[in-house]
């Protein structure tokens, strides 16, 4: 096997240009402009906690091993993105005989404090055990024979790869004897590292905040089939788009497979031309830009005849209150009481359409919205839920034990603490500032995952 490891395998230094210590480390995990790097956690003391560097770059230690008398680390470095080539996945095979290869940092001119990057290859001799500090169970570890020689000083954190399944299986910490070195099973570093998955996240984060509005959506969407909502909030911080999608994904899941428009109204919205307004709806729903809007609603109701149909309308706050009418009155009701007349035939499919307000301007206007839900009306008028709002401290922290399963354990062990420094890094908990800050305490950014998670 051809070393494949060299931009995930990193440099760690000290920024103290009196320290010349440094050290191997992987990355195994990136999100955003973030990357996590596995290393020994010997390196982090030899180079310095708060002097640490990956690729040169100032990193931050999250956890290390040496309490438990574990030498694994796990760093934090930003601005890695453009480097990383492949990100590494763990491991958990029993390797005894079989070859694996590993590539680390050794020095090249000691006086210009250069290094060299080295690919070594050898087999797995043997397991064994470390003994850790109480009531910790030992550690295992391998005993490794290097086919050309010694590891060098420098190796120590340097991933070792089964070459048959290309997962890293331990990491490189000592020189035992001639051409003898170990590594520790990478399976140790659950004892100290748990980082969360995209999903469990995607999971923890739906239950947070918005209950008013995920009632009211739930209790008017099993009574009709057929309805338009007003998403709004202060600012565009306050989760709108996240709102929207998951009321779909909560309560709608034939949606996922449904019909889905996403129409921004920001470019003709603010010059008030109704026939911009026509022209951007006629086009997003495959329409001649000239096609009246009942036409429009028409060709909307063919796309509904055969699938969940769901429009979502960004901007509405751009709209004057005479085209926000305009648009309810001509395109939404005659849509909406034409789907009624065959829903009444025995249609089930949603028909459903959001209007998003990034200002909290529309409530206020002079528009037929409803505030009640009523199975029995035959009128489609749109529904206005409560406008979002901060999250509550009491909010985040009775979300924080519920979820406590499904978050790091760094971030549950002081819940208080942990609330109260959201709260106040996230203004107060404005939802997307609060979405930020959890999403990077559990190695993700918000805004890259919010794009995967987001279908309309």
């Amino acid at each position: 096997m051809s070393p494949v490891l060299t931009n995930s395998v990193v440099l760690i230094t000290s920024s103290n240009p009196g320290n010349d210590r440094f050290g191997t480390g992987f990355i195994t995990r990136r999100t955003g402009d973030f990357a996590y790097v596995v290393t020994c956690a010997h390196v982090v003391q030899d180079v310095g906690v708060d002097t640490i560097c990956v690729n040169s770059t100032s990193s931050i230690v999250v956890v290390t091993g040496d309490d438990l008398g574990l030498d694994l680390a796990v760093i934090k470095v930003e601005g890695l993105r453009n480097d990383i080539g492949k990100v590494f996945s763990i491991g958990d095979s029993t390797p005894t005989g079989k070859e694996f290869v590993t590539e680390g940092f050794q020095i090249f001119d000691p006086k210009a404090r250069t290094h060299r990057k080295r690919a070594l290859y050898g087999t797995f001799v043997e397991p064994f055990e470390v003994t850790a500090q109480a009531p910790s169970n030992p550690i295992k570890a391998w005993e490794l024979k290097f086919a050309d020689g010694n590891v060098q000083p420098g190796y120590s954190g340097s991933p070792i790869v089964d070459t048959q399944t290309e997962k890293v299986v331990g990491v490189v910490s000592h020189r035992l004897r001639e051409g003898i070195g170990a590594a520790i099973s990478i399976e140790e570093l659950n004892r100290i590292w748990q980082p969360i998955e995209r999903q469990q996240l995607r999971e923890a984060l739906l239950k947070l905040g918005y209950r008013p509005q995920a009632r009211l959506f739930r209790q008017s969407i099993e009574k009709k089939p057929i309805g338009a909502y007003l998403i709004h909030g202060p600012t565009e911080n306050y989760g709108q788009q996240w709102l929207v999608n998951r009321l779909l994904q909560q309560y709608v899941p034939t949606s996922m497979t449904g019909k889905k428009f996403r129409i921004s109204l920001n470019r003709v919205g603010r010059r008030g031309d109704v026939r911009g307004l026509w022209a951007e709806l006629a086009l997003e729903l495959k329409c001649d830009r000239n096609t009246p809007p009942k036409e429009i609603a028409k060709r909307a109701l063919r796309w509904w005849q055969s699938q969940d149909l769901i429009i979502a309308i960004y901007d509405v706050d751009c709209l004057s209150e005479e085209l926000l009418n305009l648009l309810i009155q001509d395109f939404w009701l005659p849509l909406a009481n034409e789907a009624e007349g065959i829903h009444s035939q025995g249609a089930t499919h949603k028909l459903l359409m959001f209007l998003i307000d990034n200002e909290a301007v529309t409530a206020k206007r002079n528009v037929p919205f409803t505030e009640k839900i009523d199975a029995e009306s035959k009128t489609y008028y749109p529904f206005k839920p409560p406008q979002n709002k901060e999250f509550s401290k009491d909010e985040l922290t009775d979300w924080m034990e519920d979820a406590i399963s499904q978050l790091p354990r760094e971030m549950t062990e002081q819940t208080d603490k942990t609330v109260a420094d959201m709260y106040e890094i996230s203004d107060d908990g404005v939802p997307e500032w609060t979405f930020v800050e959890i999403c990077k305490r559990c190695g993700y950014d918000w805004r890259t995952e919010l794009a995967g998670w987001c279908s309309i």
